[in-house]
């Protein structure tokens, strides 16, 4: 199964600091990684797009956009349209967002969605 996990955190030197969230999603994303499953974190808040492999895990940075007023809401275009791509890509299955996070409740997303 190709799984993505998107997060404002996660615990490597090229994203900054994380907290829990980082944390336990790093520990989990290795367990799938492990069970023969691809794992993809999408980080948002970055200081740039990038994206490196970090022990087996796809990593993409993602830049938030600028723009006063409407930073927010265009970050959050930003990361459906990347979801969106990797589903219709073949490259994710899945993807998960923490429930503190609003990103998955105000857009609607390619692949089937339980929220």
């Amino acid at each position: 199964m190709k799984i993505a996990f998107l997060t404002p955190e996660y615990p490597h030197a090229k994203t900054g600091n994380a907290g829990g969230i980082g944390t336990s999603i790093k520990t989990l994303a290795k367990a799938l990684v492990g069970d023969g499953n691809e794992v993809t974190i999408l980080v948002y808040g970055q200081k740039k797009d990038d994206q490196f492999i970090d022990d087996g895990i796809t990593i993409r940075q993602i830049k938030n956009i600028k723009i006063k007023g409407f930073s927010w809401f265009f970050t959050r275009m930003k990361i459906r349209k990347i979801i969106n791509r990797l589903y219709s890509s073949g490259e994710i299955d899945l993807a998960e967002a923490p429930d503190l996070d609003r990103n998955h409740i105000i857009h609607q997303y390619k692949m089937p969605n339980n929220h």
